[in-house]
């Protein structure tokens, strides 16, 4: 069966639409047109029409269903439709497009309150080239007029009532309570729970004297001085040997011929000076590897830049240490070797700066050999 008779040949455009007054004909080709009364959207300002699909809306306003107002036997589909300013674009698909110039729905009103004032309690409202409207806010004054003969007054001791405010200030100065306390913060003088005062502008800022101590006597700048003498104590001129120790003890253990017991600050300094002056001056450098594995002459090691290097970088050391152990300067230590293994070394020598000079004669039997070296404080 040919059915070709029942297909479609619609295409129609918008056609005859028109804006009159507040009446939107909206027409299609070939067919009828609807009027739709739009009086209802305009407004007193400056609202914006808005069509979204088949809704017409207007700015804080309801919205208008157009789908009705279509032929709904053509399956087009409203588009490119376009709202630019005040002219609405109407498209449909496949067709062409109308322009409707909604200018005249737009409200003009750009008023300003204007001729407003405050007359006792009644307020006038005017507005530019309208009327006025008045409000009455007696409603919210306060009704409290009391004087000072009303005024309750609280303290510590419950409520009572003053015959004026002198009066009150008077009650409550003769049974204060109050323990404030003041507090200077630099040059901030402030009190507690009150306000503060800046007194850096009552500062003498000029005065830079400076105080000089001269033998005795004690001086201040462009000012007088006060001899300190009288208040020495110059009775005392002991010496070493003249203050004992409050316990006698023997220092060095027996070192004399006969064991004794130092009694005065004196004798323990002749006691220990020998300890010091020697044990305390000798030293053993750090550990050198030596290079023993063939033999030849005139080679040399610098002993003093060894133990430099050694002292002076640690690998660790105990909380609380120095990162480095105190060393001493190349010309205040005497260097020694004092045994080296005769089969391995010969013709040992030391310059002044801790250089060492040897000859390699042997080969250590057991790949090791012994070479003393000790350094001495001068």
């Amino acid at each position: 069966m040919d059915l070709s008779s029942l297909v479609g040949t619609d295409d129609q455009n918008i056609s005859g639409s028109a804006l009159v007054g507040t009446d939107l004909t909206i027409g299609i080709e070939g067919g009828g047109s609807e009027t739709v009364d739009l009086s209802s959207l305009v407004g007193t300002d400056d609202q914006t029409l808005t069509l979204a699909a088949n809704s017409l809306s207007i700015e804080d306003g309801n919205s208008v269903d157009l789908s009705g107002y279509l032929d709904n036997t053509d399956d087009q589909n409203i588009s490119g439709s376009a709202l630019v300013g005040t002219d609405l674009t109407i498209g449909i698909e496949g067709g062409g497009s109308e322009t409707v110039d909604l200018s005249s729905l737009v409200g003009t009103d750009d008023q300003n309150i204007s001729g407003s004032a405050l007359v006792g309690t009644d307020l006038t409202i005017g507005i530019e080239g309208g009327g006025s409207e008045t409000v009455d806010l007696s409603s919210l004054v306060g009704t409290d007029d009391q004087t000072a003969s009303e005024v309750n007054i609280t303290d510590a001791g419950g409520n009572f009532t003053a015959t004026d405010v002198e009066g009150a200030l008077a009650e409550l100065a003769a049974g204060s309570t109050d323990d404030q306390t003041l507090t200077l913060a630099a040059n901030s003088l402030s009190i507690e729970d009150g306000n503060s005062v800046d007194l850096s502008g009552y500062l003498d800022n000029t005065d830079d004297q400076t105080l000089t101590l001269a033998a005795n006597s004690l001086s201040i700048e462009d000012g007088n001085s006060v001899d300190l003498s009288g208040y020495l104590d110059n009775t005392d001129d002991q010496f070493d040997d003249e203050v004992p120790l409050r316990t006698p003890i023997d220092v060095d253990e027996g070192g004399e011929a006969a064991p004794t017991a130092e009694t005065t600050v004196q004798e323990v300094i002749n006691a220990i000076a020998p300890i010091t002056s020697k044990a305390a001056r000798v030293f053993y450098p750090p550990s050198i590897a030596i290079d023993a594995s063939t033999n030849g002459t005139g080679f040399t090691v610098d002993l003093y830049a060894q133990y430099l290097a050694q002292f002076g970088s640690p690998v660790a050391f105990s909380p609380g240490a120095p990162n480095a152990v105190p060393t001493y300067g190349p010309t205040e230590l005497y260097y020694y070797v004092t045994y080296a293994d005769p089969a391995v070394f010969s013709g040992l020598s030391i310059d002044p700066n801790g250089v060492l000079t040897y000859n390699i004669i042997g080969q250590p039997a057991d790949y090791n050999s012994l070479i003393n070296v000790v350094f001495v404080v001068k």
